[in-house]
């Protein structure tokens, strides 16, 4: 099926799939004809009273619906057919959408519409009083395997087999067929200003290959993470998903394909897709290798090996302490990869590499994507733009005598300030504590007080020396943090600032909403249904969300410069957010790339500028610059900082 991009997309549109679950609809000539009977009836005993009173929102709703009341049917069974069990609101939603653009609305037309079809084709499921759960909906009704299945597969099309159409404006790239809007979300985070869509393009120039090896195996659920009450559906949902991967998989086969990139309203870049996807789990990101393999250069070798050894586990080790590991194990690994691959902390990831290895000894080639992460990058970025440069020695950026782990020190920091808890118990496991200081880490910079929380108590002189440890380790980020809090403004709706490449970070403040659907035309009586939706509103409640998108702009910048740096010369780039993706040849260009963007934002007024867009009088104490830090940071060939 895979041939041509065209064809892909034709036999996985909405369109067509629409068109072929109507040919199978038609069929249900009787059933059909029920439910437009029964909108029918519904909307004249409306109008008569039998619902009681009329009031003129729900009159220009119905309105509405009477203008699709010939294609209500269709809508009704393709939307059940399509979601198959789930709640009401999803699906009311969806059937509404056909209707309405406002998604309240959709929800309010939909879950009417559904109640009074109830019976035909599917049937509503009251919850219980006092239960907690909410309407479901039950098809009675389905279509055959094969339509079920691009069903599904239209959701997230697969990668193109040709290369997608470059963005010229925010609403003409990607797919041939399917429609796309450079960036996600939606319709709040549309705006006129400007984007970097040349990066779009260059990423979408970039071509890629499964890994056999890989795809061959099928993924694995782990139910032990999942709560029982929802095990059985989840194992149900994830059989399903393993069909479609075996298909898409399949029809994929060896050829060379492209990804659709859109941002996120910040600035950060998403692939599209779910079977295939670049910010997918160990599994999807093992399965990918370049289309296009290098020669092998020295350093490649050398790069080869410090992936191998990342895999396994030694990625906080120094750069010789990984090679020499590899060193010695090699002719073990490619003699027992069985053995390695169970004892690697990521077994997927180190079979692809080490299989990569095993090709290159064969051709001298390599299509391996090797990834170098930013080490803390949120507090790394936001003490670069502060120019707190003891802050930059713990985060990699000044410095290369060893691979400083901020996890590690804070934690034992922490630690050696409240050895006299009883939050460690009679006999500590370091390694325990620094995976959940590391959890409460990873969200404190950005508003989030749970996970500290969580693992430290409310209130407790545990949670107040963690705090006192950050601002002492890093105290430009604290300061940036609180600076940025104290800008926002609960009336304003939308954020926006302006990058350095001219790229806008348009943010609107979306507040979630219950809204109280009643649905009076419910069999055994009036129905309330909590409807949760999101609104552009602002308020306190959305305060915390202003640091963090901003900080996820600096690191969106990051990506979208080293991208363009490194297209410049010629080298592909996979990126993950703070994580690139390159050739093995490529990798100290990579490093390069990101020390000159590190001491671009260390030498620059760009957090000045950014702050002052959104606020004129915003005021930021840091220090000055010094030549001395920016060069060190730029010559800094052997830092950790990426690694």
């Amino acid at each position: 099926m895979f041939t041509t991009q065209s064809r892909v997309e034709e036999l996985l549109s909405e369109q067509y799939i629409q068109t072929e679950v109507k040919t199978y609809l038609d069929t249900q000539v009787n059933l059909l004809d029920e439910i437009y009977e029964r909108i029918c009836q519904w909307l004249i005993d409306y109008r008569t009273g039998v619902y009681g009173k009329t009031y003129t929102s729900k009159d220009e709703r119905l309105a509405e619906v009477q203008k699709h009341v010939d294609d209500l049917p269709r809508y009704v069974l393709y939307s059940v057919c399509l979601l198959g069990k789930t709640t009401l609101q999803a699906t009311a939603t969806k059937l509404g959408l056909y209707i309405h653009e406002d998604i309240l609305t959709a929800a309010k037309s939909g879950s009417e519409i559904l109640a009074v079809c109830d019976g035909l084709g599917y049937e509503i499921i009251r919850p219980k009083a006092f239960s907690g759960n909410t309407f479901e909906i039950q098809p009675l009704i389905s279509i055959p395997a094969d339509i079920k299945q691009a069903l599904n597969l239209s959701l997230f099309l697969p990668p193109m087999v040709s290369r997608p159409n470059a963005w010229t404006t925010k609403s003409n790239g990607g797919y041939d067929l399917t429609h796309n809007y450079a960036i996600l979300g939606d319709r709040y985070n549309k705006h006129d200003n400007p984007i970097n869509l040349h990066v779009l393009n260059l990423l979408q120039d970039v071509s890629y290959r499964l890994d056999s090896t890989i795809t061959k195996e099928d993924d694995v659920l782990d139910l032990d993470s999942i709560d029982p009450k929802s095990r059985e559906q989840a194992q149900a949902n994830f059989n399903q998903a393993l069909q479609e991967n075996r298909y898409v998989y399949t029809e994929m086969g060896d050829k060379p394909f492209h990804f659709v990139f859109q941002y996120d309203k910040r600035g950060r870049i998403y692939s599209k897709g779910y079977h295939i996807n670049i910010q997918g789990n160990s599994y999807r990101k093992a399965m990918l290798k370049f289309a296009e393999a290098e020669k092998l250069t020295e350093e490649g070798w050398k790069w080869l090996k410090i992936d191998l050894a990342n895999h396994y586990g030694l990625d906080k080790s120094t750069w010789q302490e990984r090679l020499d590991f590899i060193n010695e194990n090699i002719d073990s690994m490619l003699t027992n990869p069985d053995e390695w691959i169970s004892k690697a902390d990521e077994p997927l990831l180190f079979k692809s590499a080490l299989n990569s290895y095993q090709m290159s000894l064969i051709t001298g080639t390599s299509d391996q994507i090797v990834r170098l992460d930013a080490t803390c990058s949120g507090p790394q970025l936001m003490s670069v733009v502060m120019r707190d440069e003891e802050a930059m020695a713990r985060l990699n950026v000044l410095g290369d005598s060893c691979r400083n782990d901020f996890y590690t020190l804070v934690a034992q920091e922490v630690y050696n300030r409240t050895k006299d808890s009883s939050l460690w118990g009679t006999n500590p496991n370091f390694k325990e504590i620094r995976s959940n200081i590391k959890r409460a880490i990873m969200t404190t910079y950005y508003n989030s007080t749970c996970k500290p929380e969580e693992y430290f108590g409310k209130d407790t002189k545990e949670l107040q020396v963690y705090y006192e440890v950050l601002d002492e380790f890093t105290t430009g980020a604290r300061k940036l943090q609180k600076t940025i809090n104290d800008l926002w403004d609960n009336s304003r709706l939308v954020y926006q600032w302006t990058l350095p490449d001219s790229h806008t970070a348009y943010c609107p403040v979306i507040t979630t909403k219950t809204s109280r659907i009643e649905i009076k035309e419910m069999k055994g009586g009036t129905a309330v249904m909590n409807f949760i939706h999101s609104i552009n509103q602002g308020g306190e409640e959305e305060k915390r969300s202003l640091c963090p998108n901003i900080v996820h702009s600096l690191d969106a910048y990051v990506c979208r410069r080293v991208i363009t740096i490194l297209a410049d010369k010629g080298i592909a780039v996979s990126p993950i957010h703070d994580s690139f993706g390159v050739s093995p040849n490529n990798c100290e260009a990579l490093r390069k790339a990101y020390r000159e963007v590190l001491a671009e934002l260390y030498r620059e007024d760009i957090i000045n500028n950014i702050l002052t867009e959104i606020d004129p009088t915003a005021k930021l104490d840091r220090p000055d610059y010094k030549l001395k830090t920016s060069m060190a940071v730029k010559n800094n060939l052997n830092g950790y900082y990426i690694c």
